[in-house]
């Protein structure tokens, strides 16, 4: 029961009133403080103490005095001391000791809980007191000498000499309680009294019983004298009667006045309270709500002045907000003022208050001047401040502000109550602060929704209960079209597509009975007036306070865009199939080529034009070199064929192309050139680049049977920044444009989709491969560049061919080269390294005829075999790059361990992932693509042969 407040206030008054007496010299304050209790608490007549208090106070003031028997002796002087008490007020109102005592258990449950006491009447001048400690209280000796004290003074309050009290029983010495025989003398008017019956009775008596002896004159006489004293006594009586009730009336008229003032206290307090709380239900404005808390301040308490200060977001700062009382002077100073949060030394009450979240009492101003900064000091003294109170205002264990009164007269005290009534006022405060806090956020978080609904890219909707819009954003209209007046209150189902209603209705099903979220449902919305947009719809449910669905809430996000470039991808991810599919069949069609090419040079080197066979042979050429142009082309498409790339001006290319252009195409079409001369230079394959232009040109044609025109331009093209253009991403930068189009008959959306597609055509049966555009198309990614399209039937076709510009000033006289005959016969060892026997036989065949000596190896291990035997001979090696077991890179790579100088070209048909810069890295000294004609094998058998170094030429 250590922490259970069980002593009233007074108790601990009359010691500081008895020590302050008796032992000046003794400072109370410190005495209290180092006890850990506030002088204002004992001051406080409504305020309690627990046991460890009482405990603590009196062994350090025993340890003080080293008076032993000081409790009894403070019990004592409690009768003559002038101690404020409404106790000691309500026990001078009894009119007689013995109603006192009688009822001393009444008053001792208004002192203490700690024990129950009892009494009971021995007689008209003696009592037997019981004092019964209560569960878990653990009284200590010197309460009962205490007790003893004041069973002793309580006689003294009204006969002026203290009670005899006996103690036959004791807790203290192993009793079960506190027993007390308390006898008392009569008072002084009680004994007039009684004496003034005796002599009334006694003069009677003496009158009465002389008549037969005495004369009438003596009797008179006698009579008179007896009658004379007996007004004596009387006067002496109604002397001392006058001056109890005179007494009595004072206490009582104290009392009476203590509790006027108690019940106007406590009527302004309920007032306070009241108001406060109504305001606080009320008012949501911060501001109008601190202003009405002030104003009842200032109305129902007894401070002076009053302000609160309120810590800003970052709480480094404690800023004055609104107060009362201060005057115009000090009201505009104390808008100025902020105390410091962050700063570990701030010790100012109103900073110790908000950062320990308990009370700060100060009882005057000068005890805490080491705390205060001067300025603040100073403003203190100037404003007048006595004694004030720090209370914060705390929500849910964190600080907002503080709550700040003072007292500016010197006498007035701010007491324990008042910092009650506070401490009940600031949490009220708090809350409200939090609830206008919290209204303001939900304001804002409303203006956030609305701004962030009103501006959100997706649509924003609510349903009711059966599927009717009650909610859309304004993305609705600009997706849609439609304005908001038309699609409210409509079901949902209105505006999808027939085959999604069904999903739809499904998916809000779930949504209804099971109370789920779903997410990313597909679905197709027509535009008012445009084409369908692809949705993917989200929604959860909309549920009341009680958890009961009353409709859904989510987003529509438009992936429209989305879906183009999926099929975009998809597009590219078929067109890369295709051209890996390509480039793979075209390593089987070269070498059946080269093999048949061979045959074919080798029974031409043997005959003459005379010859009957000559005709067919070389017609036979002819279609092989028509064989070697489309698998050419099939390896531009899949972008896996080397290119020669040169600065090029593509104005000037297209010029070139004029008359050929011209004739290419019917006569009924116009062609139209624009061509800009400044144009950017790209770095480009002469050869692929021309071919692109004439594709174009003639696809053109094709597109105008009935007539028409075609235009060609150039144009210098910036792009600031990456973007999208048809979903294409472009990167920025500079890039020539070329521009094709045509008046044509125009293309639908499925056969845009798949014009450069290989083997795709429109054209009939017998009039086109379908590569065209497929090779314009690997072509130019091949040059990183982008092509578009854009085509509406019966108005026309254009396409956009976009290359990057050259970063560097170069010309292209810069880059040519003077090409010369060379003599491409020779007598050197070659090693022919190739998987087909018809390429090596055929391969032998030739390269004996001009003079060399080829040796042969079908496989690679053949080839390492021969090398190591015939290396001492063997001057070049010519070697397919795709061969089963060893590979050609392998090889390439094994004979260069063995002697590092040997030079190596190579030859082959597949170029998948493989580049000149590879086979560089790899220490490759040529490279020839099959199918080849003849003199190009020999004329890079020559070069890398007649070359200082081993190392191949890019």
């Amino acid at each position: 029961m250590r922490e259970v407040p069980l002593y009233n206030s007074s108790l601990l008054r009359a010691y500081t009133v008895y020590i302050e007496k008796y032992y000046p010299e003794i400072d109370v304050d410190a005495l209290l403080d180092k006890a850990g209790i506030d002088r204002l608490e004992v001051e406080d007549d409504g305020h309690w103490f627990t046991q460890s208090h009482i405990n603590r106070f009196h062994e350090i003031l025993q340890e003080k005095t080293g008076n032993l028997p000081l409790a009894r002796e403070v019990g004592r002087h409690s009768a003559t001391a002038n101690i404020k008490s409404p106790v000691r007020q309500y026990i001078l109102g009894f009119i007689t000791p013995t109603t006192a005592y009688s009822l001393i258990g009444t008053v001792a449950n208004k002192i203490t809980r700690a024990a129950d006491v009892t009494v009971q009447k021995l007689g008209e001048q003696k009592v037997v007191v019981t004092s019964i400690p209560r569960e878990d209280v653990k009284e200590n000796p010197f309460q009962c000498e205490n007790r003893i004290g004041n069973l002793e003074a309580l006689a003294k309050m009204y006969t002026g000499k203290f009670a005899e009290i006996e103690h036959p029983e004791c807790l203290h010495r192993g009793d079960k309680h506190c027993r007390y025989i308390v006898s008392w003398e009569s008072s002084p008017f009680s004994k007039f009294k009684r004496m003034s019956n005796y002599l009334t009775a006694a003069g009677m008596l003496i009158c009465l019983l002389s008549i037969p002896f005495l004369t009438p004159i003596p009797w008179i006489v006698l009579l008179l004298s007896c009658l004379l004293v007996l007004a004596g006594f009387y006067f002496m009586i109604e002397r001392l009667e006058k001056k109890d009730l005179l007494r009595q009336i004072t206490d009582e008229s104290d009392m009476a006045d203590r509790l006027l003032n108690e019940i106007n206290f406590r009527y302004n307090e309920n007032l306070l309270i009241r108001e406060v709380g109504e305001a606080t239900s009320k008012i949501l404005d911060i501001d109008a709500l601190l202003k009405f808390i002030m104003d009842a301040l200032e109305t129902r308490s007894d401070f002076d002045r009053g302000m609160i200060m309120l810590a800003d977001k970052e709480r480094k700062w404690l800023r004055f907000v609104v107060g009362y009382g201060y005057g115009m002077e000090y009201t505009d100073v104390m808008k100025n003022v902020a105390f410091h949060l962050d700063k570990p030394g701030s010790k100012g009450p109103a900073v110790v208050a908000f950062k320990e979240k308990k009370p700060y009492l100060v009882t005057d101003i000068n005890d805490i001047k080491g705390d205060l900064t001067p300025r603040s000091l100073e403003f203190a003294k100037a404003s007048g401040t006595q004694s004030f109170l720090c209370v914060p205002i705390v929500y849910k264990d964190e600080a907002l502000g503080v709550l700040v009164v003072d007292k500016v007269t010197a006498k007035q005290k701010v007491t324990h109550s008042e910092m009650s009534l506070l401490m009940g006022i600031a949490p009220q405060i708090a809350i409200s602060i939090n609830n206008a806090l919290s209204y303001q956020k939900t304001q804002e978080s409303e203006q956030r929704f609305r701004s962030l609904s009103e501006n959100a890219p997706d649509i924003i909707y609510t349903l009711d209960s059966n599927g009717a819009f009650t909610y859309i954003n304004p993305a609705w209209e600009k997706l849609l079209g439609h304005p908001a007046r038309e699609v409210l209150g409509k079901p949902f189902i209105d505006f999808i597509e027939k085959r999604d209603v069904d999903g739809f209705l499904h998916y809000f099903e779930r949504v209804r009975s099971d109370k789920t979220v779903v997410r990313d449902f597909p679905l197709i919305i027509p535009h008012m007036k445009g084409p369908e947009r692809h949705f993917t719809m989200s929604g959860a449910p909309n549920l009341d306070a009680e958890g009961g669905f009353i409709g859904l809430v989510g987003t529509l996000k438009d992936v429209t865009e989305q879906r183009n470039l999926e099929d975009q991808l998809r597009h590219a991810t078929k067109m890369e199939a295709v051209g890996t599919l390509t480039s793979g069949i075209s390593h089987d069609f070269n070498n059946i080529i080269q093999a048949i090419s061979g045959y074919n040079q080798l029974l031409l080197m043997r005959r003459t034009e005379s010859d009957p066979d000559w005709k067919y042979l070389n017609n036979i050429n002819k279609l092989i070199q028509r064989s070697s142009e489309l698998i050419r082309q099939l390896l531009i498409f899949s972008r896996k064929m080397e290119s020669r790339f040169e600065p090029l001006n593509l104005s000037q290319e297209i010029e070139k192309f004029y008359e050929l252009i011209a004739r290419s195409i019917p006569r009924m079409i116009s062609v139209r050139f624009d061509m800009d001369v400044d144009l950017y230079l790209v770095s480009g394959d002469r050869a692929q680049l021309g071919q692109v232009i004439m594709n174009m040109a003639i696809n053109a044609g094709d597109a105008m049977p009935d007539g028409g025109e075609i235009t060609i331009s150039t144009r210098n093209v910036n792009i600031d920044r990456n973007e999208t253009r048809h979903n294409i991403l472009m990167k920025k930068g500079h890039y020539a444009l070329i521009r094709f189009s045509d008046t044509g008959h125009g293309m639908d959306r499925e056969t845009l989709d798949r014009i450069f597609e290989p083997f795709f055509t429109t054209k009939d049966v017998g009039k086109g491969t379908g590569l065209g555009l497929s090779v314009v198309y690997g072509i130019v990614k091949n040059h990183n560049g982008y092509i578009i399209c854009e085509s509406e039937q019966e108005i026309g076709t254009t396409f956009y061919i976009y290359l990057p510009a050259l970063d560097h000033p170069y010309t292209e006289e810069d880059y040519k080269k003077a090409s010369r005959e060379e003599d491409l016969s020779g007598t050197e060892t070659i090693l022919l390294v190739d998987d087909e026997k018809y390429l090596l036989e055929g391969g032998r065949d030739i390269l004996n005829h001009f003079g060399y000596d080829a040796l042969v190896a079908e496989t690679g291990e053949d080839a390492l075999e021969v090398f190591k035997k015939e290396r001492d001979r063997i001057h070049l090696v010519i070697m397919d790059l795709i061969m089963p077991g060893m590979g050609g890179l392998k090889c390439l790579s094994e004979i260069l361990k063995i002697d590092p100088a040997t030079k190596v070209v190579i030859a082959s048909g597949y170029a998948a992932n493989i580049k000149k810069s590879d086979l560089l890295k790899n220490g490759a000294a040529g490279f020839v693509q099959k199918p080849y004609h003849l003199h190009d094998l020999l004329r890079e058998i020559r070069r890398v042969i007649d070359s200082p170094t081993n190392q191949l030429v890019v």
